[in-house]
């Protein structure tokens, strides 16, 4: 049997398993340790477990071409699955679950999955499709970095072990701006987009470098947080349809109309650009249609930069923080209006960070979807360990305080939990051993650092990520 060791992906919180290069397009019978992508367009698939299995021994399924809810995959074993006797039925579409082998009582367990005697196995959502922490190593060549899982419309790049190289992100609708390069713009610095001979395109399954440029480094270890937009056929596009106009694509709602757009609307993330007007009040599309918990802007062009404008709906429109910068959010209503963004538009004020007189802006919108996405806050319990809840295992987590001046952490589950970068600094990867972890439900956060469990009176925002 032909297999191969991909990098980790958590399904449903588990890492580990080694994946099967070949598509199952028929019945077939499981191997302990190993994951399976399942084809059912032609019928229903049966998955026989293994017949002697030891206690934690696990299978991964994934509804490989999203046609489980028409043509089922079945799992069936001589011991108990769900602690009863039985077949278990598999019908979320895209969906990935893990069972693994408890006792002869309880028998496969699958995480995620309700303890009935119910016939149908329920799996949370599946993300692995719109976002995933990807990690490479540089060799100082010309190349094509395949393996991301989709084509990624936006790519937020760190070097985990050198710490001269600033946090950039590339997307597909700012592009290259006409030459033969990608456009940067770099997290940490106000600077306007620039390039540094690195990123040439973003592909239909990762990305191309050149052989030179921060990204491919020779021996340097990389992360690409990618992100699956709306596509990038046309000037707008909304889940993979493009269009040639604002009005096509139902972004003229606003009093500013968008010169671009990419807007991915099942997993509630958006990518804007406009051009800037300094007026008192402004609306401009996102394209959700659901209301933005998580909001971004940045000036790309102009004769200055400026700073990264950050909304999220903990603080409300009456705050502002930075991306860039590790100051505490601050009371400033002129930014966002005093307005709660809606399931249309996002109002900026008259503020040159999201509106400077003919400046071209982007806007990256994220929006909470249950067991997908979520933005929150917690306060610090130090020195008591604070777990926190977000309803599904995230595979990114970012965190700022909120009331103090801390920076911007970030992790995910491409690097494991361990491994702390910022997004507003340089700095190489830093071990913060058991800080931060992952859990099943959320993240727990501990041990009094001050950039994630300062103590009395530190609060702290999320971006949490599955």
């Amino acid at each position: 049997m032909a297999l191969t060791q991909i990098p980790p992906v958590m399904i449903d919180g588990e890492m580990g398993l080694e994946w099967e290069s070949s598509i199952k397009t028929s019945d077939f019978t499981a191997v302990a340790g190993i994951g399976y992508f399942i084809n059912t367009t032609s019928g229903d698939i049966t998955v026989t477990l293994p017949s002697s299995p030891s206690v934690g021994d696990s299978v991964g399924i994934v509804d490989y071409a999203g046609t489980a809810s028409t043509n089922s995959i079945l799992l069936t074993s001589s011991n108990n699955i769900q602690g009863d006797t039985g077949d278990r039925q598999i019908n979320y579409t895209r969906g990935g679950v893990r069972v693994s082998y408890s006792n002869a009582t309880q028998g496969w367990l699958a995480t995620g999955a309700t303890n009935s005697n119910t016939n149908t196995l329920p799996l949370p959502p599946n993300n692995l499709q719109y976002f995933n922490p990807f990690t490479w190593q540089g060799n100082g060549q010309v190349r094509n970095i395949t393996g991301v899982g989709f084509a990624p419309d936006m790519v937020w790049l760190k070097s985990r072990n050198q710490p001269n190289y600033n946090p950039k992100i590339m997307d597909s609708i700012r592009g290259n701006n006409g030459g033969s390069v990608m456009e940067n713009l770099y997290t940490s610095l106000i600077n306007v987009q620039a390039n540094d001979n690195g990123f040439t395109s973003l592909d239909p399954d990762g990305f191309s470098l050149n052989g030179t440029g921060d990204g491919n480094q020779a021996n340097e270890q990389y992360i690409g947080w990618c992100f699956k937009g709306g596509g990038s056929s046309n000037i707008y596009n909304i889940d993979d349809v493009g269009y040639a106009s604002a009005a096509a694509a139902g972004l003229n709602t606003g009093s500013i109309t968008p010169s671009g757009a990419s807007v991915n609307t099942s997993r509630g993330f958006s990518m804007i650009t406009y051009t800037g007007v300094y007026n008192a009040t402004d609306t401009i599309p996102h394209g959700l249609g659901k209301v933005p918990t998580f909001v971004i802007i940045k000036n790309y062009t102009g004769s200055f930069g400026q700073a990264w404008a950050v909304y999220n709906s903990a603080n409300g429109p009456t705050k502002i923080g930075y991306l860039n910068y590790n100051n505490a959010f601050t009371a400033n209503a002129s930014y966002w209006n005093n307005t709660i963004p809606s399931t249309g538009l996002v109002t900026i004020g008259q503020a040159a960070e999201v509106s400077w007189s003919g400046q071209e802006f982007i806007m990256y919108s994220w929006a909470d979807i249950a067991g997908l996405q979520k933005v929150g806050y917690y306060n610090s319990t130090y020195p008591t360990p604070h777990t926190e809840n977000v309803g599904f295992q995230p595979r990114f987590v970012m965190i700022k305080s909120e009331s103090h001046a801390r920076n911007w952490v970030m992790y995910d589950s491409g690097r494991g939990s361990n491994y702390q970068l910022y997004a507003n600094l340089p700095n190489s990867e830093y071990n913060s051993g058991t800080e931060f972890q992952f859990t099943s439900t959320g993240f727990t956060v501990q041990g009094g650092s001050n950039d994630l469990d300062g103590g009395s009176g530190y609060t702290y925002i999320y971006l949490a990520i599955a």
